[in-house]
């Protein structure tokens, strides 16, 4: 592979083609002095206007009560929905009690089981008697 070497006039290592290069453009100290004129530093803060203190007051106390009214508003909030919960809680405890309830009834105990078996097989028994 060919090593290659940058040309004074070209672009780049790889470009042939040849860069324009114009005459510069030198600032003159006075350019940089008028250029400089016309900025402000950075440290300067901008001049505020006076206000009246009573009307900064003025303005937080709205502020104030805006915010506690909000605020109010969000406590209501809250509070319902609290009580929605708190609500829809006691309703669930009384289904799950009912559901226990309902539960406790299907359930069969041995003793009513032994009297189902029983009492079918008695009346296979008297079937079985009356179909001879």
């Amino acid at each position: 592979m060919p090593v290659q070497r940058l040309n004074s006039g070209t672009n780049s290592a790889v470009s042939d083609v040849a860069v324009e290069r114009g005459a510069e453009d030198f600032h003159t100290a006075q350019d940089v002095v008028d250029a400089d004129s016309g900025l402000t530093p950075i440290t300067r803060a901008p001049i505020e206007e006076e206000v009246d203190p009573r009307a900064k007051v003025d303005e937080t106390l709205e502020s104030l009560e805006a915010s506690a009214a909000k605020v109010d508003a969000l406590v209501q909030s809250v509070e319902q929905r609290q009580s929605q919960i708190e609500e829809a809680h006691q309703k669930a405890e009384a289904m799950l009690a009912e559901v226990n309830r309902i539960a406790e009834a299907m359930t069969f105990s041995d003793s009513l089981r032994e009297r189902i078996n029983a009492t079918v097989a008695r009346t296979r028994r008297l079937r079985g008697e009356n179909g001879k």
